[in-house]
């Protein structure tokens, strides 16, 4: 049961995607380039059971 971590700061935004304590993927992208349809495709690959977010950016996560 696979969670998507989120972590978008002011200059990247930081993704994972782990199971437990095992981390399958991750990856950054400049906060400036966040797409919320590269995130909508993440999501809809892997299905994850849950989404943790933690952002300083409220620009991008309105």
């Amino acid at each position: 049961m696979a969670i998507l971590c989120l972590d978008i700061g002011n200059t990247y935004a930081h993704w994972g995607l782990l199971d437990g304590q095992t981390v399958l993927q991750q990856g950054e992208v400049a906060t400036k380039q966040f797409d919320a349809g590269k995130l909508s495709q993440l999501v809809s690959e892997h299905r994850p059971a849950g989404i943790a977010l933690a952002s300083v950016v409220p620009a991008v996560t309105a």
